[in-house]
């Protein structure tokens, strides 16, 4: 149960931190040059907000191997792990352009989100429904379940459409599904 209690924490964290200190620095803001102050302007603030995320996603990626282990052995558990992973990297590769690149390099803000947003987010959703779909749990979590990954493609949908707010309120949802989840799927598959 230390592992999906983690992830829970952790993402609730990473998830906090974007609403209320990093989003004024994301493409929720239109204007580049009004983002690219901002950022300046909370230089710490903002590199500690992502590297919380490193911290998230790297539970999650702890959460899929847990995972993989609590469910009957199939190969697309394994492929599901493997995309995780993928994401993983994804996602690191995004959080060191936002931390150490977009300071200097606003115009690689698109790019960073892109990658966090689009390709990871995407990775982890595929993973995700892969796991789920081997895994033994009652209606009421399976249907949770579908809710959750169903605002992860929300999140991945309105990036690649170049929809900021669509991406927030996805993801809004995803972290407010996302988090007890967690803890829930701990509890479904303790042993």
């Amino acid at each position: 149960m230390a592992i999906p209690l983690l992830c829970a924490v952790t993402n609730a964290v990473a998830a906090a931190l974007l609403a209320a200190v990093l989003a004024p620095g994301t493409t929720l803001v239109p204007d580049p040059e009004v983002r690219a102050i901002y950022v300046r302007e909370h230089l710490l603030l903002w590199r500690l907000g992502w590297g919380s995320w490193i911290v998230a996603s790297t539970a999650f990626l702890a959460l899929f191997v847990w995972w993989e282990r609590r469910v009957p052995p199939h190969p697309a558990h394994r492929v599901a792990v493997g995309l995780a992973a993928l994401a993983w990297a994804s996602d690191m590769t995004a959080q060191a352009l936002l931390i150490g690149v977009v300071p200097d390099r606003p115009d690689v803000t698109p790019t960073a989100f892109a990658l966090t947003g689009g390709v990871t987010n995407t990775l982890y959703t595929i993973a995700g429904v892969i796991m789920s779909v081997g895994t033994p749990m009652g209606r009421a979590l399976r249907m949770w379940t579908a809710a959750m990954w169903s605002a992860g493609a929300g999140v991945s949908v309105s990036v690649v459409f170049d929809i900021p707010a669509g991406a927030a309120v996805a993801s809004a949802a995803l972290y407010a599904l996302f988090v007890p989840w967690c803890v829930a799927l701990g509890r479904a598959l303790r042993r």
